[in-house]
């Protein structure tokens, strides 16, 4: 994707271009519920969840819409807690440091060496003050026992007190070691160790810390298929969800946890059995789905029955399965009567069962969904030409031909196919059939793939074919031109295309373009100016006769084409500003400040407007105008 945003089509992700922003607003805000649910109860999964696999919604008393609300609300509460939670640790950690510092020991109190300094609160058994000693490995503090890590390292869970049998801490891995603090037992001052909030040497998260990194996993890589920031091509995409599972994970993990600390482990122990139970058995059966692609289309049925069907219908036609296919590709029309490759697909099918005219039907239906989709062009002229329906063959392949690539994935694949498919239509013309027009469509193919050489000599061969054919001595003169050496060639093959066709303004247009590269500006005007007569007023063409004009010195003209050109696009600032800039060449300042402030008012802050605008308010105080 880069830094643009993705381009998809409207089936993939339908409620990105729904007109209301209110239904848009709400099935956005439903996803990331319907997602989580994914994550609880992987019941429904599928390959695809486009087209309408999840409906839009389109009123807040859609169940959905509760549902959505109470997510929210949950989430909030969570979060919430979460944070008031760590506000309290970490208010009870800088009292407890406070605390430290004010019972911090003079500098000249220290015992003597080899003495022994305790550290905790003192409880009182009669007159007798008795002491804990602190861990020296987790350093946990007096009140707690030792950390889960400790425990489970050096098996101990032992608080020795000091004047007691009690054996020391048996910890391995270090000597008690203890600093001095002073605590105030019965008016009196003891040292003691100071009560820490955490161990030094390894951290442990709270609960509290643990929900919030959950939420962090579950919330944050989910937040670029939201569609917040941008649209994206999908609905809903299972793969989105694997880096949130490790919160879900690991809220689970705490839940258990918080569950055996008030409960029996052995409870929590089934608990867990059954969930991984049920999870593995989850995952076993989807690994079935995804074995081939027969079993994953057809599991997907009951979420996206159009695509699975017709991505079903695909693998059964590889399969030899015809008949099977053919009722896949209905199925799926069924559910959705506009998916084009499916019409294309099936007019391939009924083809092969030498079905021609449903196949024809199905190849017109594929191009009306789909009006840039080449192959069904290719395919319908082709069967077409082999009924002996000739000219509606040519029809097709001269609409092939104005397709443009800019919207395919593989705009060369496509000129190759075409061009495959007008040599075997050139090798199979009947010989008593017009052939110049399949001739100047292989040169017009040729040429959009640089190859100038052969795009020429089918140009010849049209013109050869039909002497009289203007369009192949046009599109000849326009690969002439691409030659400045061959300028004066060019030219006569554009007036020769003149001479042909009087009345059609297209040669006069590529007649005036070819001028217009020569920088013969006053010729140029003159073809423009003979096309618009002869045609409807078409906004490029009018730009294009008056900047001619403009460049040829014929401002007055020029102003009046600049004027249509406004006209017929009044919501386009740069008929606005065209306009501003030949008033203002022409000396008409107030009606230039007009054009220009309407051109500003369409695009704000436009470099061009601005710049002219300051030029022109320069010119109007050196002649005295306000």
């Amino acid at each position: 994707m880069g830094t643009l945003t993705p381009v998809f089509a409207t089936a993939d992700n339908p409620a990105a271009r729904c007109p209301s922003l209110y239904s848009r607003f709400l099935t956005f805000a439903y996803l990331p519920v319907f997602n989580f649910g994914l994550l609880l109860w992987p019941r429904w999964l599928s390959f695809d969840w486009s087209m309408d696999a999840i409906p839009r919604i389109t009123s807040i008393f859609d169940p959905r819409s509760t549902v959505t609300l109470v997510f929210y609300y949950l989430l909030y509460q969570v979060t919430k807690r979460t944070f008031w939670n760590l506000a309290a640790l970490k208010n009870n950690f800088l009292q407890q440091q406070k605390t430290q510092a004010y019972h911090r020991p003079r500098r000249n109190s220290h015992r003597r060496a080899g003495h022994i300094s305790v550290a905790v609160p003192p409880t009182h058994v009669g007159d007798a003050v008795k002491t804990f000693s602190p861990c020296p490995v987790c350093r946990h503090s007096l009140l707690d026992h030792h950390s889960v890590m400790c425990r489970n390292s050096n098996n101990n869970n032992t608080i020795p007190i000091l004047g007691t049998s009690s054996s020391p801490c048996c910890c391995k891995n270090g000597i008690p070691k203890f600093s001095h603090q002073s605590i105030i037992s019965d008016g009196a001052k003891r040292n003691v160790h100071p009560l820490r909030l955490r161990s030094t040497e390894n951290t442990y998260l709270s609960n509290s810390e643990v929900v919030l990194l959950s939420l962090a996993f579950i919330v944050l890589p989910f937040l670029p298929a939201t569609n917040l920031f941008f649209y994206v091509g999908f609905v809903v995409a299972e793969r989105v969800l694997y880096i949130p599972s490790v919160g879900y994970c690991l809220l689970v993990g705490l839940g258990c946890h918080v569950i055996q600390s008030r409960t029996r482990k052995s409870f929590v122990l089934v608990c867990v059995s059954l969930l991984l139970a049920t999870f593995s058995l989850r995952t076993v059966q989807r690994n079935r789905d995804w074995a081939d692609e027969e079993s994953l289309y057809r599991a997907g049925i009951p979420i996206n029955p159009p695509k699975s069907y017709g991505n079903l219908g695909s693998v059964l036609s590889s399969q030899g399965r015809v008949e099977e296919a053919e009722w896949a590709y209905r199925m799926a029309l069924k559910w959705r009567i506009n998916m084009a490759e499916v019409h294309y697909n099936l007019g391939i099918l009924l083809q092969g069962r030498e079905a021609y005219e449903e196949a024809i039907q199905s190849y017109q239906l594929a191009i009306k969904y789909r009006p840039t989709l080449a192959l069904a062009h290719l395919n319908l002229g082709q069967l077409l030409e082999r009924r002996g329906r000739y000219e509606e063959a040519i029809s097709v392949y001269q609409q092939c031909w104005r397709l443009s690539g800019a919207g395919l994935k593989d705009p060369r694949t496509h000129e190759n196919m075409a061009l495959n498919v007008y040599l075997e239509a050139a090798d199979n013309m009947p010989e008593n059939y017009a052939s110049q027009t399949v001739f100047t469509l292989l040169g017009d193919t040729y040429s959009r793939l640089n190859h100038d050489q052969e795009a020429e000599r089918w140009y010849q061969a049209a013109v050869e074919a039909e002497p009289d054919h203007a369009q192949a001595h046009l599109t000849y003169g326009t690969i002439l031109a691409r030659n400045k050496s061959r300028a004066i060639e060019a030219e006569q093959w554009f007036q020769k295309a003149t001479e042909l066709a009087p009345n059609d303004p297209t040669v006069f247009t590529h007649f005036g373009q070819f001028l217009t590269r020569l920088e013969r500006h006053a010729e140029a005007a003159a073809q423009y100016l003979r096309a618009l007569e002869l045609g409807p007023a078409q906004y490029d063409l009018v730009v294009r006769a008056a900047t001619s004009l403009r460049q040829s010195g014929n401002g007055e003209r020029a102003e009046h084409f600049y004027r249509v050109a406004a006209e017929l696009r009044p919501q386009e600032a740069n008929s606005h500003l065209n306009l501003g800039a030949m008033l203002h060449m022409n000396g008409k300042l107030m009606e230039a400040a007009t054009s220009y402030g309407e051109a500003l008012r369409l695009q704000p802050d436009d470099v061009t407007t601005l710049s002219n605008i300051h030029k022109l308010h320069n010119l109007a105080s050196k002649r005295g105008m306000t």
